[in-house]
């Protein structure tokens, strides 16, 4: 996406950005995040391949 990691974080923790899931770690102000390659690829197209 050509996007800083802080930015895909921020978006997707605003809902903005539909890729996957932020969720708060009970008892803390720390993310987790979960990213789906279905709903990277719908998203944006892209298909990483690890070489």
């Amino acid at each position: 996406m050509k996007k800083d990691q802080q930015f895909i974080r921020q978006a997707m923790i605003k809902g903005i950005l539909p890729i996957g899931l932020a969720f708060r770690k009970e008892d803390s102000t720390q993310y987790d995040y979960y990213i789906s390659s279905k709903l990277f690829y719908e998203y944006t197209g892209y298909v990483y391949n690890e070489a």
